[in-house]
């Protein structure tokens, strides 16, 4: 057993593919999450038609793929992340692009999606401390402090009740 594990350091031999890798170090909190996002936002990838934005910081702008991302928001978790270290390369190039291209790259690069869509999540979950008010803050400006959102009747937000539901469904089918 001692020598196959030497094997794996030394020469990167392993059973998993590089999916089930990706998928396996994947906190449950954050892709349940995003799940559930994906459900509101695009009807769990099936329907990218976002609306076109009509007033605020993202006028002129549609939402991006299955979590209804924002290019201001993307570029955003992408500076953030290049200022943790955590950026690729590939993850770089997307600050270069006009939204419209970068709507068209990342919806035809799941990856790349998801690796956004986990760093926001995860800012929002840490930040919020609470579902309700990370899908409150996803929805609605994921730089809300929680005070903010406290302020807020929250919980009889649409989002929020929207986000409830699909919480709920996900887990009757879990049972």
């Amino acid at each position: 057993m001692i020598v196959f594990l030497v094997l794996q350091l030394l020469f990167g031999i392993n059973s998993l593919s590089e999916d089930e890798i990706k998928m396996s170090d994947k906190n449950p909190k954050i892709k349940s999450f995003l799940n559930n996002i994906s459900q509101i936002e695009s009807s769990g990838g099936k329907n990218y038609n976002h609306d076109l934005i009509q007033k605020g910081i993202h006028t002129g702008h549609k939402a991006i793929g299955r979590y209804g991302l924002m290019p201001n928001t993307v570029n955003e978790t992408l500076n953030r992340m290049r200022m943790s270290g955590t950026i690729t390369p590939e993850l770089a190039e997307l600050n270069k692009l006009d939204p419209q291209t970068m709507k068209a790259t990342l919806e035809s690069n799941p990856g790349l999606e998801d690796q956004i869509a986990e760093a926001l999540a995860n800012r929002v979950l840490e930040r919020q401390q609470d579902e309700e008010k990370a899908a409150f803050s996803w929805h609605q400006g994921h730089n809300l402090t929680p005070e903010q959102i406290d302020a807020k009747k929250y919980q009889e937000h649409d989002y929020v009740k929207k986000y409830n539901e699909y919480k709920k469904l996900m887990e009757d089918k879990d049972k």
